[in-house]
């Protein structure tokens, strides 16, 4: 398979994964969103915000590579605390509009790879 055409396959998964998600989203009572999630110490609407900003410290690195500039190496634990930070009071639509326009983004750039 050439690069391009796993590339674009990349994509098109990563789509489908990330509108799952936002469906999942959509059937949260949303009386839950500030229960602790499955993953210890993080609550629902945290791990929300996780996945929906996870990709920015790479798209960072993308956008880098692009630009002809060395791409900065930031350390990925304080760049997802920073992330969910911001977006810890965040309403869930906001956040699931977060994650399509990454998403969108992501892939536009993967295109120009």
């Amino acid at each position: 398979m050439r690069e391009g055409a796993i590339i674009a396959a990349a994509c098109a998964h990563w789509e489908r994964v990330t509108e799952y998600l936002v469906e999942l989203a959509a059937s949260v009572d949303p009386a839950r969103w500030d229960e602790p999630s499955a993953n210890p110490g993080w609550t629902n609407r945290e791990l929300l915000a996780h996945l929906a900003t996870g990709y920015m410290t790479r798209f960072a690195r993308y956008r880098a590579v692009i630009d002809g500039i060395d791409p900065v190496q930031p350390d990925d634990l304080t760049a997802n605390e920073e992330n969910i930070g911001k977006w810890r009071n965040a309403t869930p639509e906001a956040i699931v509009a977060e994650l399509r326009r990454m998403r969108e983004e992501l892939t536009r750039v993967n295109g120009v790879l």
